[in-house]
């Protein structure tokens, strides 16, 4: 998914998996999650239009 800012696009940004077209999954190989993954996931849900997501460390 492209990100844009003020027109231009900056970036991409994808989602580790989906479930069915319906559930984002993303996961994380970390000891530890951090506030910064759960915003992250959030952020990859209102970006898709998704109401269900996994965060999985």
């Amino acid at each position: 998914m492209p990100i844009f800012y003020k027109g231009n696009q900056i970036g991409t940004r994808r989602v580790d998996f989906f479930v069915e077209g319906q559930v984002m999954v993303e996961l994380k190989a970390v000891i530890r999650l951090e506030n910064a993954h759960l915003a992250q996931a959030i952020n990859y849900l209102e970006a898709y239009g998704l109401d269900i997501g996994l965060l999985i460390e």
